[in-house]
């Protein structure tokens, strides 16, 4: 077991000799609070996803720790040696500027891939983008899970717009599983390149959680929906639960980074309104008992307001 005292010389070398003591303790509590912490939300997230999810979550989580700590770990004394500092800082910066891309593009759509269809929303998955006909636009095609779920009777064609070039990669290994012609479009919801009332289908599946400019990209599903057109969503999002909401409030920094600009506190039903829908059928409920605070969701359809 030699890994342990190597990390206790590690922490002990960046932390100054006023606050060693303290930072140790610090690290031992967290250590062992991690410990009964990871166990029980390991085994009830092994219970909600299966093994598979657990350990991709455990992966996913352990890999952000120690991005974090290598970002931000850093003696607070003053430094004896100038160009030491604005090197060190020169290479902290590019570390991170470097690590973030490697997430985003490497890690994050693997895990998306792994924890993102498990048996609950791949039900809900198969009955509504089904509904789905002619020429539909998916806002956040992701790993590309909703392929297989069309219907070649009723789709023609799949516009399939999503930025993340690893998300891509994971969606044209799923394109072969569908006949229908699927074009990817590598752009921000925000601006979409179409003309107006060009699409006969909207398709969201938790994918307006992430969206910075959420509103103008409702705005222009709804420009290039044709009028006889639907827009069909699945998302997560606020509870009505004011219990829950404290959570969902409390640990949104977790999702908003692990799963890349995630809100769990979005009410997205007053935001399909508010971006010009009427909301035609909606169910609603709780995916999984675990976590709570994230697994809120609405599903339904929503029309072009008049």
């Amino acid at each position: 077991m030699t890994f342990y005292p190597t990390l206790l010389a590690a922490i002990g070398d960046v932390a100054e000799a006023s606050w060693r003591a303290s930072a140790l303790g610090v690290y031992r509590f967290w250590r062992d609070l991690g410990y009964a912490v990871g166990a029980l939300v390991a085994g009830v997230v092994a219970d909600a996803l299966g093994l598979s999810g657990a350990l991709w979550l455990v992966a996913a989580i352990t890999f952000a720790s120690g991005l974090a700590a290598a970002i931000r770990m850093t003696g607070r004394g003053r430094r004896r040696y100038t160009m030491a500092r604005v090197s060190s800082r020169r290479l902290g910066d590019s570390r991170k500027g470097a690590a973030m891309p490697f997430y985003r593009d490497r890690i994050y759509p693997r895990l998306v891939k792994a924890l993102g269809d498990p048996e609950p929303i791949r039900q809900i998955r198969q009955r509504i983008v089904e509904r789905a006909q002619g020429t539909v636009l998916e806002i956040g095609v992701g790993p590309g899970v909703n392929f297989v779920h069309y219907d070649p009777a009723k789709t023609t064609k799949i516009l399939a717009l999503e930025p993340n070039p690893g998300m891509r990669r994971l969606a044209q290994r799923e394109r072969a599983r569908t006949p229908i012609d699927i074009t990817f479009l590598d752009l921000p919801g925000e601006s979409l390149p179409l003309e107006n009332r060009a699409v006969d289908t909207v398709l969201s599946t938790f994918t307006l959680c992430t969206i910075p400019g959420v509103s103008d990209a409702i705005k222009e599903m709804r420009r290039v929906l044709k009028p006889e057109g639907r827009l069909i969503f699945f998302e997560h999002g606020l509870s009505p639960d004011p219990r829950i909401e404290r959570w969902q409030r409390w640990t949104e920094p977790i999702p908003h980074w692990l799963f890349e600009g995630c809100h769990v506190t979005r009410d997205i039903p007053a935001l399909i309104e508010q971006g010009g829908f009427r909301i035609e059928e909606m169910e609603k409920g709780y995916l999984a008992p675990f976590p709570k605070s994230w697994t809120y969701t609405w599903w339904g359809s929503a029309a072009p307001a008049a």
